[in-house]
C-alpha cells in the first residue's frame, strides 16, 4: 500500500507527486504531528495518517510545514 501526496498547483515538476509506502508514510505522519501541530487542527492531523486526501489547504501552510522539516 502506498500513499501519495499530489501537488495542487505546482510550479516545479518536483510539486506534482510524492509517494511513500505505508512504513514510510508512519514516520513521515509523526514528523508532521511533531513539528506542525500548531499549524493544523487536530481532526486533520488524524485524518492524514489515513490516506483519504486530507491536509493542509492553503500555500503558506504547506511552506511552513516543509520549513519545519
Amino acid at each position: 500500500m502506498a500513499m501519495d501526496v499530489i501537488g495542487k498547483k505546482p510550479d516545479d515538476p518536483l510539486g506534482e507527486h510524492f509517494g511513500a509506502n505505508i512504513w514510510s508514510w508512519g514516520a513521515l505522519h509523526a514528523l508532521i504531528d511533531e513539528l506542525c501541530p500548531d499549524l493544523l487542527d487536530e481532526e486533520t492531523l488524524e485524518l492524514m495518517a489515513n490516506n483519504n486526501g486530507a491536509g493542509a489547504d492553503d500555500q503558506e501552510t504547506c511552506t511552513e510545514m516543509a520549513i519545519r522539516m
